[in-house]
């Protein structure tokens, strides 16, 4: 297989992990805007029509969710079927291509029960937890198909006791955040967010005493997050030269979180409008994609990723 051939797989990788953003951001839009049941509870069908002739801007941001999931689709299962046929001798590919099946079926199917019966808020955070998966993996696949299509080195591993801690960090880090998430999620599905007050620390009275008591442990969780990647940065720090890598994501994982306080803060300025929490969802998202990066690229201190010449093309070994 040529070179030129091999090098569309990449490409395809991005439109895909472009058009799951869109996916994602539309999702966003249609819970924020309440537009989940603005093709009543029916699916797949809007209204008892494949293309519905009537109803409101709910119906348009609904139909246009389902449309670009539609889309997206198509490009994913051009786009496994490739790589599959290219790499599936990888462990590393087929790991992550399950992860993005696994993600979109999931949060396709959850997307169908919210519409269909009525989902409590725990279920309902699912969904996040799901599109968070999917974005992840698809982020992952398309950064290692550039680095072996495009024939990138990989850096070396750490070869001392510093490898095996950043990794249990990293670990640690990426649950941590991947429940921040949900819980943040969860806050979202429940309305508790409308009675959040003040900033940095919760003030005035709460007319719902419950919320305040999901406020602060929303905003402890922020806090303790933001400890762990400053912890990342720390371990990092020796290391800056040997990976540049490792310290250029760690640096990026704490701006991300300290960008995150911001957008909370302009969450509560502007009364939760839309801007706002697109932007708090989307770096909530890119900053569990690079913690997940982060883990990627550290793996060859634990397992040794290598990569080799073969008559096939370049492969990586093993991760």
């Amino acid at each position: 297989m040529s070179s030129q051939k091999n090098s569309r797989l990449y490409p395809l990788s991005l439109a895909t992990l472009i058009g799951l953003f869109l996916v994602n951001t539309m999702g966003f839009v249609d819970t924020h805007t309440a537009s989940t049941l603005g093709c009543g509870r029916e699916w797949p069908l809007c209204n008892g029509q494949i293309i519905p002739t009537t109803g409101d801007y709910r119906t348009a941001i609904e139909y246009i969710h389902r449309l670009l999931v539609f889309g997206d689709l198509i490009l994913l299962v051009g786009l496994i079927r490739a790589t599959w046929r290219r790499y599936r001798q990888h462990r590393v590919v087929r790991v992550l291509i399950g992860l993005c099946l696994l993600g979109f079926v999931g949060e396709s199917f959850l997307g169908a029960m919210a519409v269909l019966f009525v989902n409590p808020p725990a279920v309902l955070a699912l969904h996040m937890g799901t599109a968070l998966l999917s974005f992840t993996g698809l982020f992952l696949l398309t950064v290692l198909l550039k680095r072996l299509e495009r024939r990138e080195t990989f850096q070396a591993g750490i070869d001392d006791e510093r490898g095996p801690t950043f990794t249990r960090w990293v670990w640690f880090t990426i649950i941590y955040c991947f429940l921040a998430i949900y819980f943040g999620a969860y806050v979202s599905s429940t309305g508790y967010g409308a009675y959040f007050q003040g900033w940095p620390l919760p003030d005035g009275p709460y007319l719902h005493m419950g919320a305040y008591y999901v406020d602060i442990i929303h905003r402890t969780i922020a806090l303790g997050l933001l400890l762990l990647v400053i912890r990342l940065l720390v371990l990092a720090f020796p290391i800056r030269h040997e990976r540049p890598d490792l310290w250029k994501g760690s640096l990026w994982s704490v701006t991300l979180v300290v960008l995150q306080w911001f957008s909370g803060a302009f969450l509560l300025e502007t009364n939760l409008s839309l801007t706002a929490f697109l932007i708090h969802v989307t770096i909530a998202t890119f900053l569990f994609c690079i913690l997940s990066l982060l883990r990627f690229s550290v793996a060859s201190s634990v397992t040794e990723a290598t990569i080799a010449r073969s008559k096939g093309g370049w492969q990586y070994e093993s991760l």
